[in-house]
């Protein structure tokens, strides 16, 4: 989820981490002789995954005292001035190599010529600590080359080396390296979580901003840098206002609907941000109008729940499950062939004021 041109929050530089104390301690943990000498971490993008994966490197590469390492409250907080934390945030440690999609190329991807420069790196002894680490982000990136030459490295693992791989679940990791690495699986966090990661991303911004960044999110704080970009979260509090609202008028639905759909490359994640938002919607209120308001599929906003509960008072699950299949379907389509998605945005929130169902 993270720009990797955004030094400023790069997984790298996120201070703590909140909710994933066991994923780095399986990873770090005191047992030196029977740590594994690879891992993935898979689960959803944006949830933590690279910023655990280096806060773990930091536990192996330094002796300084990390208080409270495994404590509950403290986000695994480490000494800021340690030297060895200092060039692991600046991406300069000598015994810490970072393989990252390049986004300059038009792939995008990992090369094969990335992945054979493991080997040579891991081949000589830590300069500064006493472990190794390489940090693959993502496994997603990498083709079936690239994933063929780490088996090398996996099958044959130098001594005080390990391997971190992150997987974002986009496509099913190979057999010959899930078999070679321990697979550690990680979930989305919690809203009150959630919230608490991105209050320390953006600790400047006003609170009710970050608590409708937490709820878009959906348990992956890493997309709340998405939403800072692309002006999502106060599109997203405007639409649930309207929605919320007894009545409104066209004009406001026409404005939402061009925000949300403006055409170009520059806007697109504000395209995505809008399609995830709608369906979002129709879920919660699908749900809801069956009586099925489980943790997953609570509004945790009062504004969300308020818009929610007049979309549930007009519309039956059915019709709801039925917009959800089409918007889908027909934004998707727009898309692809690059059509104005306007209209199909204007279209949907133009039913979901719509007048209240017959009894």
């Amino acid at each position: 989820m993270v720009d990797q041109q955004d030094t400023e929050h790069h997984p790298r530089n996120t201070a703590s981490v909140i909710g994933h104390e066991k994923v780095i301690s399986a990873i770090a943990g005191n047992d030196h002789e029977r740590r594994h000498h690879g891992f993935i971490l898979s689960g959803p993008k944006g949830i933590g995954k690279a910023t655990a994966a280096y806060r773990a490197a930091e536990r192996l590469m330094t002796s300084s005292n990390m208080a409270g390492l495994f404590g509950e409250t403290d986000g695994l907080r480490v000494d800021e001035n340690d030297p060895d934390i200092r060039l692991i945030r600046a991406g300069s440690h000598p015994d810490m190599m970072v393989v990252e999609g390049d986004a300059s190329k038009a792939s995008g991807g990992i090369s094969v010529d990335q992945i054979r420069a493991i080997i040579p790196f891991l081949a000589h002894t830590p300069s500064r600590s006493q472990w190794r680490v390489v940090i693959i982000d993502s496994l997603d990136e990498m083709n079936i080359n690239g994933a063929n030459a780490i088996l090398k490295t996996l099958e044959e693992p130098p001594e005080q080396a390990v391997v971190v791989m992150i997987n974002h679940q986009s496509k099913p990791v190979l057999p010959t390296i899930r078999s070679r690495a321990q697979m550690l699986r990680m979930t989305p966090l919690g809203f009150q979580e959630t919230r608490e990661v991105i209050t320390g991303l953006f600790d400047e911004a006003d609170a009710d901003w970050v608590g409708v960044a937490a709820a878009m999110a959906d348990g992956a704080p890493g997309k709340a840098l998405l939403f800072a970009q692309s002006g999502a979260v106060d599109l997203y509090a405007e639409t649930t206002q309207m929605l919320a609202g007894a009545s409104t008028d066209r004009l406001t639905i026409d404005g939402l609907a061009a925000n949300w759909g403006a055409g170009g490359a520059k806007n697109i994640v504000r395209r995505q941000m809008g399609q995830m938002f709608m369906l979002r919607l129709l879920t919660m209120a699908a749900r809801q109008a069956v009586g099925k308001t489980d943790d997953t599929a609570r509004p945790h906003l009062d504004i969300e729940g308020r818009a929610i509960n007049q979309i549930c008072q007009k519309h039956s699950a059915a019709q709801l499950a039925d917009w959800h299949q089409q918007f889908q379907s027909r934004f998707q389509e727009a898309e692809r062939v690059n059509l104005d998605v306007v209209p199909i945005v204007y279209d949907l929130l133009e039913r979901l004021i719509g007048q209240p169902r017959a009894p």
